[in-house]
């Protein structure tokens, strides 16, 4: 069995989780920082191998079971995390979060597959699973390229070949409207994910590259890694035209009164979510960045 990739980064990651635990967003974002750490660039099966189209299908991020969903899979699907929220999957059972699945609630559904994001924080109980007979794809959604690859991959699995390709290509031509939008000048956009501690879209994560095709330079540039933890200084010292509250009201008060005139709050956690719904994030970063009236940032 192959295992999911080791990476020095596990302790730092570790440390980082246990400030995930105080809001669910948080948890989310380490996860994310995790699959970073964890290098994995393609997507890859644990377990058994598989010939025939999967009739039991268990996802272990909202992610992917949108990419499911965006298939037209929806019938496939036997189980969800805890912070799936999408209406068509609220009566399916939940089978724990990201970095604590439980392998009771799994094994009790019988998946004959299991899709997950690569994260140390779920290794052990991934790999455990895929050693009971459970077979595992793998699937990292780091960036936009591997978000399109992963919706390929899953319509391979499912024998939806065809809506995969068809998803991923329905991403690209989202991303060549999003440059289209562009205007001439680059206004700093710093994208914040959860409020306490104050967590922000880095260089490397999608939401960065996002911006950029937007044609915004991305305020928390300068600081090391995809999800930066920032102090209040360091945000008023970059001196944002825009902050997009992407934390979905989770994570605590936001502390930045002198910037609260240029808060934009999301309507929807599309920018928290690399698979369909970054078509959605595209749009409503054109609105927000180039609105309809012209008006550039001050």
């Amino acid at each position: 069995m192959t295992r999911l990739p080791s990476s020095p980064g596990v302790r730092a990651a570790s440390i980082g989780t246990s400030a995930c635990r105080r809001a669910a967003v948080a948890v989310a974002l380490c996860v994310m920082t995790q699959a970073f750490a964890a290098r994995a660039e393609a997507p890859y099966r644990l377990g058994p191998a598989t010939d025939a189209p999967p009739k039991r299908v268990v996802t272990l991020a909202p992610s992917l079971t949108e990419i499911v969903l965006d298939l037209g899979a929806r019938g496939a699907l036997v189980g969800v995390s805890r912070y799936d929220d999408a209406r068509e999957v609220a009566a399916l059972p939940r089978v724990g979060g990201y970095l604590d699945p439980s392998p009771e609630a799994i094994l009790a559904l019988h998946p004959d597959l299991l899709l997950v994001e690569p994260s140390p924080g779920n290794r052990a109980v991934v790999e455990r699973l895929a050693s009971l007979g459970v077979p595992v794809l793998v699937l990292p959604l780091k960036s936009i390229a591997d978000t399109q690859v992963s919706m390929r991959a899953v319509g391979d699995a499912l024998g939806r070949s065809g809506e995969g390709s068809a998803a991923a290509s329905r991403l690209a031509e989202a991303l060549a409207r999003l440059r289209s939008c562009a205007g001439p000048r680059e206004p700093r956009t710093l994208v914040v994910y959860a409020w306490q501690p104050l967590v922000a879209a880095g260089t490397g994560s999608f939401a960065d590259e996002l911006l950029t095709l937007a044609g915004a330079r991305n305020a928390a540039a300068g600081f090391a890694g995809p999800y930066p933890t920032l102090s209040v200084e360091a945000i008023l010292a970059s001196d944002p035209a825009f902050v997009l509250d992407a934390s979905g009201g989770h994570g605590g008060a936001r502390p930045l009164s002198p910037l609260e005139a240029k808060v934009r709050t999301l309507r929807t956690s599309a920018l928290f979510r690399p698979g369909p719904r970054l078509v959605e994030a595209a749009e409503e970063l054109c609105a927000i960045l180039r609105p309809a009236d012209g008006r550039e940032p001050r």
